[in-house]
């Protein structure tokens, strides 16, 4: 969920992900908040490190602002970690 300060209310205009891992699928206001889904797709496994991260930037403008207004959109950094699971042994 992304929930507005002071009760300010605001819009998503983009989402992007710093590596392409994550990708918005949908979006859902709820009062004052998002509710966001997201597809998190794991790079493949080739160091075995057992983990991996990527962020996902979604850019929000204050209700009220249309897209000609010079303000520009506050970008929210939301990190993504994930861990592959050990094989059995």
């Amino acid at each position: 969920m992304i929930a507005g300060t002071d009760g300010q209310t605001f819009r998503i205009v983009s989402a992007t992900s710093e590596k392409g891992l994550v990708e918005l699928l949908d979006q859902t206001r709820v009062g004052g908040q998002y509710r966001l889904r997201l597809k998190i797709t794991p790079p493949p496994s080739e160091h075995r490190l057992g983990v991996y991260s990527d962020v996902l930037y979604v850019s929000v403008l204050p209700d009220g602002n249309s897209d000609k207004d010079a303000q520009e959109p506050i970008k929210l950094p939301i990190n993504c970690r994930g861990a592959y699971r050990r094989p059995r042994r």
